[in-house]
């Protein structure tokens, strides 16, 4: 069987029940504090902007 892209590239799967789900990880960032305007302007975009939340998360910018 001929591997797929993803495992070309070096990734791998894991099996999961029946099915087979790719092994994804963030790379390990510095824990820091972000203080109390920080959190609240975190939450008001995860309410209100969640599309630019989650770019910004996988983006690690957030």
């Amino acid at each position: 069987m001929e591997k797929a892209l993803f495992e070309q590239c070096g990734g791998s799967y894991s099996q999961q029940g029946n099915y087979f789900l790719p092994d994804v990880k963030l790379p390990e960032q510095p824990e820091f504090e972000i203080g109390v305007w920080g959190n609240r302007r975190r939450q008001y975009i995860k309410q209100h902007h969640r599309i630019k939340y989650y770019n910004m998360l996988t983006q690690c910018t957030l």
